[in-house]
């Protein structure tokens, strides 16, 4: 017998992510305390076995659903065709290659592109240049938003929800480049790099290559497992994160969903058993 269940064990969705940890970094990182409590974890079940798990997390404007595995599983489209009258009018997703047209019918899907995640494990610490004539430094929230509004408007970054660490390049008092995490959990000893930037003016120096490798650093002092997510067609920034010793570990796609048409079930919370 195959069902939809709430999963609100840590102890079980953490044997489960933890088979293939490097790929699952963020959702490992989200049964931290810090992010648990905005996450509704979901499962599909066969005979009393876990076979897969999506997330939703809320504590954004715009819901995020994660249904992703290092392989195809049969299993995580039925869970998302069970969980799709449930969800909410817009949310982005992250989801397996080919599983968006588990959601055409009930959404409008705007493609953000395929994605590589990547992953570091330790003790694979990588070997970093000198910053040199320039100036490494812990930019503050207002400092970071201010850069990244300027340099990276697209990108994620909340200073209310933002954690540390955050590092950042200066030459004087200019912040010239800046990488911090989007997710770390010392108790569940991984991290995922985020909101990596250069300012126009100073690429091609290899200063976010040299900034993202002493984050690196500090991050492997307590953490095991550092991953990332970044666009195949970001050609750059893929073979920055090679030469620090990152390797892919799956691809996976992103897309910004518009519920087609209300339905008496749209956006309604349903408990299973």
């Amino acid at each position: 017998m195959a069902g939809l269940v709430t999963l609100r064990s840590r102890d079980v969705l953490h044997a489960y992510f933890s088979a293939h940890a490097a790929f699952h970094v963020y959702a490992l990182g989200d049964l931290d305390d810090f992010y648990w409590p905005h996450c509704a974890w979901y499962g599909w079940e066969q005979k009393g076995v876990l076979q897969a798990v999506a997330l939703l997390y809320q504590g954004f404007s715009c819901p995020v659903l994660l249904a992703v595995s290092p392989h195809p599983r049969p299993d995580l489209k039925d869970l998302v065709t069970a969980l799709r009258p449930t969800l909410a009018r817009t949310l982005y997703a992250h989801l397996n290659p080919g599983l968006i047209h588990t959601l055409e019918e009930t959404y409008q899907a705007r493609a953000h592109g395929r994605h590589y995640k990547m992953a570091l494990r330790r003790p694979k610490l990588p070997v970093v240049a000198p910053i040199r004539e320039y100036t490494l430094c812990r930019p503050g929230k207002a400092e970071l938003a201010a850069f990244y509004q300027e340099v990276y408007p697209a990108c994620w970054y909340d200073p209310d929800s933002a954690r540390d660490p955050y590092l950042g390049v200066r030459q004087g008092k200019e912040l010239l480049a800046v990488a911090g995490v989007h997710v770390v959990s010392r108790r569940f000893r991984v991290a995922a790099l985020g909101n990596v930037a250069t300012h126009p003016n100073f690429r091609g120096l290899g200063l976010a290559t040299v900034l993202v490798g002493h984050l690196c650093r500090e991050l492997f002092g307590y953490v095991d497992v550092i991953g990332l997510n970044v666009a195949c067609s970001n050609e750059p920034a893929i073979a920055c994160y090679r030469k620090l010793g990152f390797e892919v570990q799956g691809v996976y796609e992103e897309y910004m969903l518009e519920r087609n048409h209300e339905s008496r079930a749209a956006g309604k919370q349903v408990k299973y058993a």
